[in-house]
């Protein structure tokens, strides 16, 4: 979908809902074991979103190894290789992190997209609701 949309777009930026990343996240971290309390502490303000803003570049050299956690060590060393996989190799770091948008001075208008879930509600609320599909179909 990013590629078409790439594609069709190619002076956009794209940018990942940062919820749905640290969600992720948290989702891997849960599976692997890790504390609901060190999850707790990742997932704060300020701790693994980070990783979203520091440039690019570093992220895997001196980003992970800032953030890596003494503390069962095991399941995060787990955890950190997931990571790079998932967020560095498999998905572009450009997906999640806004450092070079910042650099750039592009404009950023949502880090998440609960803004536009919001719009889409309201809008739906002003909107009739289309008919259930037996009923579509009986009008046919």
């Amino acid at each position: 979908m990013m590629n078409a949309i790439r594609d069709e777009l190619p002076n956009s930026g794209i940018v990942g809902c940062r919820f749905h990343w640290k969600q992720a996240l948290r989702r891997k971290m849960a599976s692997l074991g890790i504390s609901r309390q060190h999850i707790s502490v990742a997932m704060a303000s300020g701790n693994v979103d980070l990783l979203t803003v520091a440039k690019a570049s570093v992220v895997q050299s001196k980003g992970i190894p800032y953030m890596d956690i003494e503390v069962d060590a095991e399941k995060w060393q787990a955890f950190w290789k997931y990571f790079a996989k998932t967020w560095v190799k498999t998905y572009s770091v450009d997906c999640w992190n806004i450092s070079a948008m910042a650099r750039e001075r592009r404009t950023l208008v949502a880090r998440t997209n609960n803004a536009l879930e919001a719009y889409n509600r309201a809008f739906a609320a002003i909107c009739c609701s289309p008919p259930e599909h037996h009923d579509f179909c009986a009008r046919c």
